[in-house]
C-alpha cells in the first residue's frame, strides 16, 4: 500500500479509503483539522489538511487523538499505532502552521536489556498539563513497572519544554515507616558482609543525564567523607539508584545509613527521608531534620525482609536554587553481622541447596576474613563442602594470602580431586610460593603445574629439588623438569648450566641430560657434556641405570658410546646390558650392529627377546639395515658377523626360549621370504610363538596363511587366545575358502553349557563371516539372531547382518 502511495500524486494520497484518519482541534480559538497517513518516498508521514506535518518512523495502522485545552490555545496530542508499536506526537499551531512540538516512539526499542521510550503524556487538571519523560529498561525504581527519567513539563506560552518535579505515577504506599535513631559510637560500624550494590543512578557526579552517570558506589564504599549526590536540582520529583542485595537467601533486621557525608558542602544537604525498595516492600526512613555529619543512623525493619533487587529513593529539592540532596552510605544487617556471623556462615554451607551457595558467596565477600574462617575450619568440614569452600578461596587467591594460605592445606588434602583444584586455583592465582612448598613437600602436580605455567622460573625451584634426596625417583618431578625445559629452552641451557657447578647427584645429572635432548641443538651439546660426566661418576645400579636410559635420548659421542658398547657385553645385569644396546641403535652409534648380535646371543632370555625386537627395528629401518649389511659383509674382520635377518631366523627357529622365539617371529611379519618360517611357527609347541605367527600374518595382510591359521582354529585343544586370534585374521584376509570352519567354531559356541571361551571365540568368528557375506553366510547369521542363546552370539550375529559382506565391497571394481 505504502509504495502505491508514494507513486501517488500528493492530491490524490488523501483518497486512498484504507488510510488511517483523524480529527484534531488545534489553535485558538480551535480549528479543526483532518489529520491522514501518506508517503514520502518510501516512509510514511503524517498529513494534516493534506500538507506533510513530520515523518513517521513506521506505517500505521491507526490514529488516535486527545485534545488539550489550554488558556493559550488548544494542542492535539496524536498517537500512531500498528503491530504493537506506537509513536505519540504534540502539535500545535502557530499562525498557519501547524507545528509539532515534541514527538517520540513510545513503546520500548533496542537490544534487551537497554531498551528505552520515550513518555509524552497529559495529567488531568484545571488547565491540564502536558509532560514528557524517559522510561530505559535498565534504570528504574524496583517494584515500579515505570520509572520516569528526566520528567519535564511544557510551558504553553513558549511550546518549550522545562524540568519539571511531576513524580512518576505509582500507587505504592510505604509497607513500613520508621524513624532513624543515631548509633552509639562503638556500635556504629558499617555491616561485616559486603553484600550490597548499586549499579545505576537516575543522575549524579555531576552530568546533566543519568545516561552518563557514574556508578553511585559512594553509598556503599563504607567511606562515610564520600556520598552519593543527586546531580540535577529539579529533574524529576525523586533521584534514586538501584542496584541488588546478595544476600537476598537471609532477611534484612537492620538498615543504617550516613545521611551526611563528613565535610559536606552547604550546598548539599540530607533528605528528610528515604525510601528503600524492592518488588515486594516499600520502607520508608524519616531522617532527623538535622543529622549530624559523617553520623550513622539505624532503623529496625519488622518484620525482617529479604532483598534482592533494591532501589533507594530520595525526595529532590523543588526550585532550582535550593541545595541539592545526598546519602553518604547504605547498609543492610542480617543476622551474620552478630559476633558469631563468620561460624554461621560455615554452617550454612553444610545446609545445601541455594543457602550454601549463597553463603559460600558471602565469605567471599568477607576477603581475608572469610579466608581465615575457612583455614579454620577446613579440618571438620565434609567434601561437599570443601568444595563449595574452594571456590570461594579461588576466588579470593589473587589478592588475599590468606586464601593463598588456605589453598595450601587444601593442597595437602587426602581427597586427590580436591588437591588437583587447590592447585588449578594456585596456579591461576600465580601463587608460585605457595606452589614451590606443595612441590617440596613432595606433590608432583604441583611441580608439573609450575613447569607448564612459568617453565623458565620454574626450573630454578625444579633443579634443586631434583637433585634433593629422592628428588630422581619422583615421577611427575621428572616430567616437570622435561615439560619445562621443553616449553622454554632457551632459559633452560643457561639455568642447567649453572645448576651443574653445584654439587648433584649421578641421576639427577642424568634425567636433566635426557630433558635436554628436546632443548635444540644448545640443549643437546649441554645434555652431552652434563652426560659424559654421568659416565665417569655412575656406580650403583641406579645411577648406570638413569645415565643408560638418558643416552637413547642423546646423539652418539665416542666416550658415552664406548661405554655402553662395554655394558652390552661385561655388565652383570641383564637389563642393563639390553637397555645399554637399546640405546646405541637408539643413538645410531657405530657399535649398535655389533651390540644387537651380542645380546642376540646373551645367556639370559628376556636379553634375546629384547634383542630380537631391536634387530626388527633395524631391519624395517632402510637406514639401519644399511649399516647392518656393511657390518654383515665385513664379516671376517668381526670373526664372522651375521645379518640382522639371519640372526632372527636363528631365534625364530632355534632358540629354546618360546619369548624369545615369538620375539623374532613378530621382527620378521615384514620380511615376505620368512613367510615358510612363519608358516612353520603356527606348529609351534608353546601357545606365545603361535599367536605371534598369527598375528605376523594378520598385521601384514597376508594371506598366504590362511590355510595353516585354518588349521589351528579348527583344532578343539587349541588356547582360546589363539583361536580368536585365528578367526580375526581369516575375517580380515577375507578367507573365504575357510567359511566352514568358521561356522563350525560358532556352532561349537552355541552347545548347551558351552565353555566360556568357546563363546568369545564364537563372537569373533560371527564377525568373521560377517565380512565374508555372500547368501549361504546371510542365511546362517539369520538363523542364529533367533535362534537361542547364547546371548553375545545372538547380539554379534545381528550386528554383522548389519554390515554384511565388507570383503564383497572392498573387492567390488571401482
Amino acid at each position: 500500500m505504502w509504495a502505491g502511495l508514494a507513486a501517488a500524486p500528493a492530491d490524490a494520497r488523501a483518497q486512498v479509503a484504507t488510510t488511517p484518519r483523524a480529527t484534531a482541534q488545534l489553535g485558538r480559538p480551535a480549528r479543526a483539522l483532518a489529520l491522514t497517513v501518506g508517503a514520502s518516498g518510501e516512509r510514511a508521514e503524517l498529513l494534516a489538511d493534506g500538507h506533510a506535518v513530520a515523518p513517521l518512523p513506521f506505517a500505521p495502522s491507526a490514529l488516535s487523538v486527545r485534545d488539550v485545552a489550554l488558556p493559550e490555545g488548544t494542542l492535539a496530542l496524536v498517537e500512531a499505532s500498528a503491530d504493537g508499536r506506537r509513536f505519540a506526537l504534540l502539535l500545535a499551531r502557530r499562525g498557519a502552521r501547524v507545528v509539532v512540538v515534541d514527538a517520540g516512539v513510545t513503546t520500548l526499542e533496542g537490544d534487551p536489556g537497554e531498551r528505552r521510550a520515550h513518555v509524552l503524556t497529559v495529567t488531568d487538571g484545571d488547565p491540564p498539563r502536558v509532560l514528557r519523560a524517559t522510561i530505559a529498561e535498565r534504570v528504574g525504581v524496583c517494584g515500579e513497572a515505570v520509572t520516569w527519567l528526566d520528567t519535564q513539563a511544557l510551558d504553553p506560552r513558549t511550546l518549550t519544554f522545562h524540568d519539571d518535579a511531576t513524580p512518576t505515577p505509582s500507587s505504592r504506599a510505604p509497607t513500613q515507616t520508621r524513624v532513624a535513631r543515631a548509633v552509639a559510637v562503638d556500635q556504629s560500624a558499617a555491616p561485616r558482609l559486603d553484600a550490597l550494590r548499586f549499579d545505576v543512578a537516575s543522575s549524579g557526579g555531576g552530568e546533566a543525564s543519568f545516561e552518563r552517570a557514574p556508578r553511585p558506589q559512594a553509598l556503599t564504599d563504607r567511606d562515610p567523607s564520600t556520598a552519593w549526590v543527586e546531580a540535577e536540582s529539579v529533574r524529576g520529583a525523586l533521584a534514586f539508584a538501584t542496584g541488588r542485595y546478595d544476600a537476598s537467601e537471609w532477611p534484612v533486621r537492620r538498615i543504617s545509613l550516613v545521611p551526611l557525608a563528613a565535610g559536606s558542602a552547604t550546598t548539599v544537604r540530607a533528605p528528610s527521608y528515604i525510601d528503600v525498595t524492592s518488588p515486594e516492600a516499600r520502607v520508608r526512613i524519616q531522617l532527623p531534620a538535622a543529622p549530624r555529619a559523617g553520623e550513622r543512623y539505624e532503623v529496625e525493619l519488622d518484620p525482617p525482609l529479604h532483598f534482592r533487587c533494591v532501589s533507594v529513593v530520595l525526595p529532590t529539592p523543588s526550585s532550582p536554587g535550593d541545595a541539592r540532596v545526598g546519602l553518604a552510605e547504605l547498609a543492610f544487617h542480617s543476622e551474620f553481622d552478630a559476633a558469631d556471623g563468620t561460624a554461621r556462615l560455615l554452617a550454612e554451607l553444610a545446609s545445601g541447596g541455594a543457602r550454601a551457595t549463597g553463603a559460600a558467596r558471602l565469605l567471599r565477600g568477607l576477603g581475608a576474613e572469610g579466608a581465615s574462617a575457612i583455614a579454620g575450619a577446613w579440618p571438620d568440614m565434609t567434601p561437599r563442602e570443601r568444595r563449595l569452600a574452594l571456590r570461594v578461596l579461588s576466588d579470593l587467591a589473587a589478592s588475599e594470602p590468606a586464601a593463598r594460605s588456605a589453598l595450601l592445606a587444601a593442597g595437602r588434602d587426602a581427597d586427590a580431586e580436591l588437591r588437583a583444584a587447590a592447585i588449578e586455583a594456585l596456579r591461576a592465582a600465580g601463587a608460585g610460593n605457595e606452589l614451590t612448598t606443595l612441590m617440596n613437600e613432595g606433590d608432583d602436580a604441583a611441580a608439573q603445574v609450575l613447569a607448564r605455567a612459568i617453565p623458565g622460573r620454574a626450573l630454578q625451584v625444579l633443579l634443586p629439588a631434583l637433585a634433593a634426596d629422592g628428588g630422581a625417583t619422583r615421577v611427575g618431578l621428572r616430567a616437570a623438569v622435561g615439560e619445562a625445559v621443553t616449553r622454554a629452552p632457551t632459559e633452560a641451557v643457561p639455568l642447567v648450566a649453572a645448576w651443574a657447578t653445584s654439587e648433584r647427584s649421578v641421576e639427577a645429572t642424568a634425567l636433566v641430560a635426557q630433558a635436554l635432548a628436546l632443548g635444540g641443538d644448545a640443549g643437546q651439546a649441554l645434555g652431552g657434556e652434563l652426560l659424559r660426566g654421568a659416565v665417569a661418576r655412575a656406580e650403583s645400579f641406579e645411577e648406570v641405570w638413569r645415565v643408560v636410559l638418558a643416552a637413547g635420548s642423546l646423539p652418539a659421542e665416542p666416550t658415552v658410546d664406548a661405554w655402553l658398547a662395554q655394558l652390552v657385553t661385561a655388565d652383570e645385569r641383564w637389563m642393563v646390558r639390553a637397555e645399554a644396546a637399546n640405546s646405541l641403535a637408539a643413538r645410531a652409534a657405530p657399535q649398535a650392529p655389533l651390540a644387537l648380535r651380542a645380546l642376540a646371543s646373551d645367556e639370559f632370555p628376556r636379553a634375546r627377546e629384547r634383542a630380537a625386537l631391536l634387530l626388527g627395528d633395524a631391519a624395517n629401518d632402510p637406514a639401519r639395515a644399511a649399516d647392518d649389511d656393511a657390518e654383515a659383509q665385513a664379516g671376517d674382520r668381526h670373526g664372522g658377523v651375521e645379518s640382522a635377518r639371519a640372526v632372527l631366523l636363528r631365534l625364530a627357529q632355534r632358540d629354546p626360549w618360546p619369548r624369545v622365539r615369538a620375539a623374532a617371529v613378530t621382527a620378521l611379519a615384514s620380511d615376505a621370504d620368512a613367510r615358510a618360517l612363519l608358516v612353520g611357527a603356527l606348529s609351534d609347541p608353546k601357545a606365545r610363538v603361535r599367536l605371534a605367527a598369527i598375528e605376523a600374518f594378520r598385521t601384514t595382510g597376508d594371506p598366504r596363511g590362511a590355510e595353516a591359521v585354518a588349521a589351528r582354529l579348527a583344532r578343539t585343544n587349541e588356547l582360546s587366545t589363539v583361536q580368536r586370534a585365528a578367526a580375526r585374521y581369516l575375517g580380515q584376509v577375507c578367507a573365504a575358502d575357510h567359511q566352514q570352519t568358521l561356522m563350525d567354531t560358532v556352532a561349537r559356541g552355541r552347545r548347551p553349557n558351552a565353555y566360556d571361551p568357546d563363546v568369545q571365540t564364537a563372537v569373533v568368528a560371527v564377525a568373521a563371516l560377517g565380512r565374508l557375506g555372500g547368501p549361504e553366510v546371510a542365511s546362517f547369521l539369520a538363523e542364529i539372531r533367533t535362534g537361542g542363546p547364547p546371548e553375545a552370539i545372538r547380539a554379534a550375529a545381528e550386528r554383522a547382518l548389519e554390515a554384511l559382506g565388507a570383503c564383497q565391497v572392498a573387492a567390488a571394481p571401482p
